[in-house]
């Protein structure tokens, strides 16, 4: 006969110590036993730092609960079934018939709005990591709708490729209230815009082949803390009215870009605009 440990019997300390040794998510699945151990494990949530981590993987879903080092683990095991795990959630769709998969990812995602809202409520965790790759782009838009409900600050990673590019149109316009976000995929193509009217204004951002990246993208980046591109191509008429925009009016304390352009660059030209007294401590590389 199996025995049970009688873990509620242990003294305050020793349980306190015993509990530290659980996983984040074995915590928030231990709070909803009772009254009583919800109060524990709040009580124990304000001396360990928990965040939470969503992964979206083609049709697959993943709610990790965790430190912040482990949230930046956020993959999907190789499983063959929907399964919780010590770090979280699972569902592994790829078996799924399509004509059953939008009833599906609803059941899904509504189970993950339950855990959410109980480490929110639990952990009070305000931020979350969103890793994409080669997301569903109906799955991208439900998945962005639950976690903005929840007033998260959300920091997106996106790989894609081509065939991701309206899915990437439709990130672009969700992540204009996100904290950052970072983009690896290659298309140049006129679906790339971020939008004027959104105000974006993250804290960082990362493009990996920002080849489509143009001179109105970059203005309408202007209220962005920290961007960083890679591949782009602007001539110095380009570098010049953006840094004059700059000056005048924009949040921005860090750009960097390669110089490589299309055209003769004459940075001569910039000489005007390099002075730092004038960019009032901005950095631009």
């Amino acid at each position: 006969m199996e025995k049970r440990f009688p873990l509620f019997r242990l003294p305050c300390l020793a349980l306190q110590r015993t509990l530290m040794l659980y996983q984040p998510f074995k915590l928030a699945q231990l709070a909803i036993v009772s009254r009583r151990s919800k109060h524990i494990v709040e009580k124990l949530a304000k001396k360990v730092p928990f965040a939470l981590g969503i992964a979206v993987i083609r049709g697959n879903l993943r709610l990790i609960v965790g430190t912040p080092a482990d949230v930046q683990k956020c993959w999907l095991s190789d499983s063959t079934s929907s399964q919780q795990s010590d770090d979280g959630i699972l569902f592994f769709n790829d078996n799924v018939p399509d004509e059953e998969l939008e009833q599906v990812h609803t059941k899904q995602l509504a189970e993950i709005k339950m855990w959410i809202s109980l480490v929110k409520n639990i952990f009070k965790a305000k931020e979350c990591d969103a890793f994409l790759l080669f997301p569903y782009k109906e799955l991208v838009r439900d998945t962005f709708d639950v976690l903005y409900n929840f007033n998260l600050k959300v920091a997106v990673s996106f790989y894609g490729t081509i065939d991701c590019s309206e899915t990437f149109r439709d990130i672009l316009i969700a992540c204009s209230k996100s904290k950052s976000l970072e983009v690896a995929t290659r298309h140049n193509s006129a679906w790339y815009k971020f939008d004027d009217s959104n105000g974006y204004a993250m804290d960082s951002l990362k493009i990996h082949f920002g080849d489509w990246v143009t001179l109105e993208n970059l203005l309408s980046l202007r209220n962005c803390i920290r961007v960083e591109l890679s591949c782009t191509f602007f001539n110095a008429l380009e570098i010049m009215e953006f840094l004059k925009r700059w000056i005048e009016d924009s949040k921005m304390n860090y750009l960097s870009f390669p110089v490589a352009t299309r055209l003769p660059f004459n940075f001569g030209n910039l000489k005007t605009y390099s002075n730092g007294q004038i960019v009032k401590g901005r950095y631009v590389e």
